[in-house]
């Protein structure tokens, strides 16, 4: 199952909220390709957000990219870093593949709160 990060929409902020994936794969030995994860998110959007007016906004991925980078470094996460508005939802099929470790992924969810999306 994705793991989905949602956001309500604010008066006047986003008229279509849009729904963006993210994956990473950094080496062969690790379990989730990109086509497994990509399946996961948009099976997940389909299933649950699709039918509220949720518009897809495509799917990101950086591969052979480290861990030790934060998401918005690497070059499809910066890409999508910038393009998500408030009211935007994010999903990724498991936090390790956007997050570096449990700290980076607190900080970064508040600060995607902040702006308006979880």
């Amino acid at each position: 199952m994705a793991t989905m990060m949602s956001s309500s929409t604010k008066k006047g902020i986003n008229l279509m909220s849009k729904c963006y994936a993210y994956g990473r794969h950094s080496t062969a030995k690790q379990g989730l390709t990109e086509a497994q994860q990509k399946r996961i998110c948009v099976n997940y959007y389909n299933s649950s957000l699709r039918n509220k007016g949720v518009g897809w906004g495509g799917f990101f991925y950086d591969s052979a990219q480290s861990g030790g980078s934060m998401w918005s470094e690497r070059d499809m996460g910066r890409e999508l870093y910038f393009r998500l508005q408030a009211g935007d939802h994010l999903l990724v099929s498991k936090y390790d593949r956007i997050f570096r470790s449990t700290r980076d992924g607190y900080n970064r969810l508040a600060e995607l709160r902040e702006r308006g999306i979880r």
